[in-house]
């Protein structure tokens, strides 16, 4: 019992001087601990949830040039956490966020291309940003990717190439690719 509440009480000032570090560096204008904390707000890890002040830190961490912060951020305005949804302004943001190499960010603006989301419906804008998170290592951008060929969004054609996706999918670990490659290879030899 007493290891217990050891561990609770070292855990509760790990916590304690974890945000306090964070804050402190915040305000001396190092964004990434401004992003750091506000995912701390965002999630209620070690602090009560407070969508609106994690907002207001992903801000400061993205006009500071820190891109987790504008990926942060544009998920916030996605999903309406602390800000009034807009798919717009989340659009913009995971575009400066994808640009800087976010490959997550690529995926989700992908994914507004493809439904049409705060921006015009684009299927070959989409698959541009699926190939090059794809690339950049986020396998659900390759079995999207492999979707939109296989479902004729880009072409009927594209079926083989959308059967070598699903490999890397599958050959990555990604468990819906494995189960399309079965598929596709019935179809594309």
């Amino acid at each position: 019992m007493k290891k217990i509440l050891t561990f609770l009480f070292l855990h509760i000032i790990l916590h304690a001087s974890t945000l306090s570090v964070y804050e402190k560096s915040c305000d001396k204008g190092d964004f990434k601990a401004c992003d750091n904390l506000g995912v701390l707000y965002s999630k209620g890890n070690g602090v009560k949830q407070n969508y609106p002040k994690a907002s207001q830190l992903f801000l400061k961490a993205c006009e500071g040039g820190d891109f987790h912060g504008c990926y942060n951020l544009a998920s916030s305005y996605e999903k309406g956490h602390g800000v009034k949804q807009n798919y717009l302004k989340a659009s913009k943001l995971y575009s400066r966020s994808c640009d800087k190499g976010n490959m997550k960010a690529c995926f989700n603006l992908a994914k507004f291309y493809e439904k049409g989301r705060g921006i015009k419906q684009n299927y070959f804008q989409a698959s541009k940003l699926y190939s090059k998170a794809c690339e950049g290592g986020h396998l659900n951008s390759c079995n999207n990717l492999e979707n939109l060929y296989y479902n004729a969004q880009c072409f009927r054609e594209n079926n083989c190439k959308a059967k070598e996706l699903y490999r890397k999918a599958c050959d990555g670990g990604n468990q819906i690719g494995c189960t399309n490659y079965r598929m596709a290879s019935q179809y594309c030899y």
